[in-house]
């Protein structure tokens, strides 16, 4: 019954009945029209856009009102008659990380100055006495163009001195402004403080904002921020835009005559829409088979693929984001979906790379299917090696102060049975479940081996490891260290490299945790000890080799190391570099292996420091024997641009510079970032944009 409908009759039909209802509608809507009141409709929208100030407020002025308190509880500041140096730093840190906070200024219980730190280096007398109340809240002070912040600091319950913060609202009041749908003012007490676009009010409109909490008329809204630290500002609220007469005469036949032409197309229009259902039914198919975050075929579309022929010769790589749900947890949906589509793009940009790279699907949120066309295993080995290697590399932006990169684990179905189309999903799954039990970055499906930790590709790498060892053939890059001051190359890092069977470069995060695995660790960091001190010795830089815990508690190792710096003589250019992101739980025995390197004449660096599992007072408690700090290169990446960043590594570099340790920049790759971390005070950089790691200096 349903074929013999004639669609183009309907939709003629369905048209023309729709255009006279909704010409009625208009007709009626313009015909009373004069009796509703625009302005009252939108009270809602000015309680939203209330919230929306509010909000506003708040944010903008929270990061100083945290300062302001993480301060006036700081012991050195409490205790300032000893300490006026570094307060005198911990300003100064703070200042260059705001760019809106003008001055800090310590005054004592007389209202005196003791410091000021300002971003004019001018020294203006200025009167404190809005700050002389003795209780303990924050307060503030409000002009045309700037806001005092205090807060009074006790001691034992007496008032020993006052802590002003000196805040410019400019660049506040500009994005106030901006950020509102209608023209706006403020009024402190009594006295508007900018005027929006001309906004007026009358003597009777004033009075009536003045007197009450919050005032409504037809084209007026304002309300009170009292919490805006207890200054009674007035926002104001007046529609950009109002509807007369004239343009409602002019609006309204505008509305007609669209109408009337509108009509005069909706037939021609009826005969195209006669295809309607056809298409519809076809984008419910594609929707049903296409992933509707990346608009990639979906795991129908690939079960259905791998029924025909075309999938013959071709294997499946399974792509998963290890770091899914910890992103999905931290950023939220909206965010976790941006992720997802430009990782999809990233890896789909891999098929300009291998022509053997076919098709990508979107299996789960969190895991993508590589259709592969399987030529040899070393094509295989290279194509997999340089998409997980470059992947975790990439810098994907979140926002303007914030970036993730990914955590992958790459699955493979057996390349050996590529006529077995309906089992490939099967055998990559089966490989991905195994790979993430036992942490293996890159697996391929074996049936043969079920119980072991080694499949083909690492059986691979595992070799080139073992020739590495035993014909002393281990690979050594030196990553050269910048000295900010004396703008010269003064250090070298050691990186440790090994070579494949093909001469290729392979790099740590590939065959690291296999050589962990295979209790093979321990002998490549003894070659990479060996081969750095002969290369160092005859040579003036300093140089560092990474240690990890499992080398420093391993029997024998502190022996063998000692041995060795002796054997070289290179006791005053060696410093060892102490992964700091790694769990230690025996603190005892690494704080004994660097009290005896100490005595050698050897040099300590925390390396990865800030990376997420600092343990300050550690460090505080080794001070003596530490030298140096990395920072983690996550930290130094955009600090130009980001915020947080710079609010961390700001107390990190205050931290170390009371202890009297130099710190290191790593992950400088372009000159902002060099520039920048040279203003904080920073000492050495390091990164692409020094220098690229080399085998020969």
């Amino acid at each position: 019954m349903l074929k013999n409908i004639s669609y183009k009759n309907l939709f003629v039909s369905l048209i023309i009945i729709f255009s006279l209802i909704i010409t009625f509608i208009v007709y009626l809507v313009f015909s009373n029209i004069k009796n509703i009141h625009i302005d009252k409709l939108s009270k809602d929208t000015y309680i939203s856009e209330k919230i929306h100030i509010k909000s506003f407020v708040k944010e903008y002025f929270d990061v100083y009102n945290n300062l302001l308190i993480t301060l006036s509880n700081t012991k050195e500041i409490i205790e300032y008659e000893n300490n006026i140096e570094i307060i005198e730093k911990i300003f100064n840190s703070y200042e260059k990380t705001l760019p809106n906070l003008v001055e800090i200024i310590y005054l004592d219980k007389n209202q005196n100055e003791i410091i000021k730190v300002n971003k004019v280096y001018e020294s203006i007398k200025e009167d404190y006495t809005f700050f002389n109340s003795l209780d303990k809240s924050l307060k503030a002070h409000l002009t045309n163009q700037k806001i005092y912040l205090g807060q009074n600091i006790f001691k034992e319950n007496k008032k020993i001195s006052t802590l002003i913060l000196k805040i410019d609202i400019k660049e506040f009041i500009s994005k106030l402004v901006s950020s509102s749908l209608y023209n706006l003012t403020l009024v402190n007490k009594g006295k508007p403080i900018l005027n929006k676009e001309n906004l007026t009010l009358s003597k009777e409109e004033f009075s009536l904002i003045l007197n009450n909490e919050e005032y409504l008329s037809n084209n007026l809204y304002s309300f009170s921020i009292n919490d805006f630290y207890n200054q009674n500002i007035k926002i104001v609220l007046k529609p950009k835009h109002t509807l007369d007469d004239e343009k409602l005469k002019e609006s309204q036949a505008m509305i007609f005559l669209i109408l009337f032409f509108s009509f005069l197309i909706l037939i021609p229009l009826a005969m195209y829409f006669s295809n309607i259902p056809n298409k519809i039914l076809k984008e419910y198919e594609d929707k049903l088979i296409t992933h509707n975050i990346t608009g990639l075929k979906n795991s129908i579309y690939l079960d259905k693929e791998l029924n025909n022929k075309t999938f013959n010769n071709s294997i499946i790589i399974l792509v998963y984001l290890n770091n899914f749900k910890k992103l999905q947890s931290v950023y939220g949906y909206k965010i976790i979906n941006t992720i997802l589509k430009e990782s999809s793009r990233l890896i789909e940009s891999y098929k300009h790379i291998d022509e053997n790279f076919e098709e990508l699907y979107s299996i789960e949120n969190n895991l993508f299917a590589i259709k592969y066309n399987f030529t040899n295993e070393a094509n295989l080995i290279k194509f997999t090696q340089l998409l997980f290697t470059d992947l975790e590399r990439v810098e994907i932006l979140i926002d303007k102060n914030s970036s993730i990169y990914l955590d992958l684990t790459l699955a493979i179905s057996n390349p050996l049975d590529v006529k077995n189309n309906a089992q490939k999903l099967h055998e990559a799954q089966m490989a991905l479940e195994y790979a993430l039990e036992n942490k293996i970055d890159i697996l391929v499906y074996d049936p043969e081996v079920k119980t072991k930790d080694i499949n083909s590709l690492n059986l691979k790498i595992l070799k080139s490891i073992k020739n590495a060892i035993d014909k002393n053939d281990l690979v050594l890059h030196y990553q050269p260290i910048y000295n900010n001051r004396t703008q010269k190359i003064e250090k070298y890092e050691t990186l440790m490299r090994i070579r494949n069977s093909n001469n290729e470069i392979i790099y740590p995060n590939s065959f690291l945790d296999i050589a962990k695995n295979s209790r093979k660790y321990n002998k490549l960091t003894y070659a990479m000890i060996e081969k750095s001190f002969k290369y160092f010795q005859d040579k003036e830089y300093e140089f560092s080799i990474n240690l990890s815990v499992l080398d420093i508690v391993e029997k024998g190792f502190t022996a063998f190391l000692v041995q060795k710096i002796k054997e070289y003589n290179v006791e005053k250019k060696l410093v060892l570099e102490i992964v700091e992101s790694e769990s230690v739980t025996n603190y005892k025995e690494i704080k004994k292996f660097i009290i005896a390197i100490k005595e050698l004449g050897c040099k300590i660096a925390i390396d990865d420091f800030g990376s997420g599992y600092a343990n300050f007072q550690h460090i505080i408690s080794l001070s003596q024997y530490i030298d140096y700090i990395k920072f983690d290169g996550s930290l130094i990446k955009n600090i130009h641009k980001n915020r947080k960043s710079q609010l961390l590594v700001g107390v990190i570099k205050f931290l170390c510079d009371s202890l009297n340790i130099q710190t290191i920049a790593e992950f400088v790759e372009d000159e902002d970032t060099l520039n920048f971390v040279d203003s904080m005070g920073i000492n050495f950089s390091q990164g692409y944009f020094i220098g690229k790691p080399i085998e020969n200096i």
